[in-house]
């Protein structure tokens, strides 16, 4: 598989290459249709199939083989500058209206095993008049629990128009950022508890990571508020005023995420700034206990320098005590500068 991302330089808009790295070896294609009483499985034929009884959801799976998704979007009546966007999985989270549909691009997070990462995942979504097509970059299915809700007798999205599975996959999708958020909070929490105990230089590595990681969730998450805002706000026949309810709860729980992120981002400062504190502190520690230390030893250094210049006539050289009365002295000197510095909370 290749590992570098692939440029389109030069080439004339619309021109469909896929430019992310290659995360499947091929592509899943699942449609079912839908309605009130029933939802079923069925062939993708070369155009799909329409009934006025069903409502139609296709998910594509993988999406390195440029050739395909063109077939399947063509198939679908899709733009080929919205496919030119589904190939490039480094779109930021929008909204289009378009002449026979509804495109937007969201961003999906799946939380690793590795402290505050978390992979980023494209998901385009192209909704017309009764179908509704979804595009995932990773084999693995996102939209599982989602699948297994629309089997329940009496499930929403079975009674209800393709503009409320559009809503339900965004909320699904967005409801997936808050445990990423949460660790992050988890993670800020303990780093701050390492830092009292031990500011290493790996915990700063650890802190401009993680501000990377908030930062990133920054970039997708604003964007993704103004693509929700736009499609709750459009005048397309095809969205319904009661979805358009929905939406606005969704727009509630990203105005709160956004908000989390700031004070994220705001801790990660302070954190910041506790860490150089605590190096600055725990230095100045360590400068003045070298700095007592020499304080002491700077007077005996004295005492033994004049008793070690060996002058010809030095009176003390003849007192059978002065040896050991020299050790006594400076013993007693030591003693008392001690006593003092810890008198002045030096020590």
């Amino acid at each position: 598989m290749p590992s570098v991302k692939i440029r389109k330089t030069g080439l004339p808009p619309g021109s469909l290459i896929y430019t992310g790295v290659q995360k499947s070896n091929l592509i899943i294609k699942e449609f079912v249709r839908y309605n009130a009483d029933t939802v079923e499985e069925i062939e993708l034929q070369t155009i799909p199939e329409t009934n006025p009884n069903f409502f139609y959801w296709l998910d594509v799976r993988g999406l390195h083989n440029a050739a395909e998704i063109e077939v399947i979007g063509k198939a679908f009546g899709m733009d080929p500058l919205l496919l030119e966007d589904v190939l490039d999985p480094e779109q930021r989270p929008k909204f289009e209206h378009t002449d026979n549909g509804i495109f937007m691009i969201l961003k999906n997070f799946l939380p690793t095993q590795n402290s505050s990462d978390f992979l980023s995942e494209q998901i385009s979504i192209y909704m017309t008049e009764g179908k509704l097509i979804t595009f995932q970059e990773y084999p693995d299915d996102s939209f599982l629990a989602l699948k297994v809700r629309m089997q329940q007798p009496g499930s929403r999205i079975r009674s209800r128009k393709t503009d409320y599975l559009l809503y339900a996959i965004i909320d699904f999708v967005t409801d997936h950022y808050f445990p990423v958020i949460d660790r992050c909070s988890e993670w800020i929490h303990s780093l701050e508890a390492e830092i009292h105990k031990n500011p290493s230089p790996e915990l700063k590595q650890s802190i401009y990571k993680l501000r990377q990681d908030i930062s990133e969730m920054h970039r997708i998450i604003l964007p993704s508020r103004e693509a929700v805002n736009a499609l709750q706000r459009t005048d397309n026949a095809m969205m319904t005023d009661k979805t358009r309810r929905y939406l606005r709860d969704v727009m509630d729980n990203i105005m709160q995420m956004l908000d989390l992120n700031d004070n994220q981002n705001d801790h990660l400062s302070s954190l910041h700034d506790l860490f150089m504190s605590e190096i600055t502190y725990r230095m100045t520690n360590v400068m003045k206990i070298l700095t007592v230390v020499t304080s002491i030893f700077i007077p005996l250094t004295f005492i033994t320098s004049v008793y070690g210049m060996n002058f010809k006539f030095q009176p003390e050289y003849d007192w059978p005590w002065a040896y050991p009365l020299l050790w006594i002295l400076m013993i007693a000197m030591g003693i008392a500068q001690i006593i003092y510095f810890k008198r002045k909370d030096w020590l």
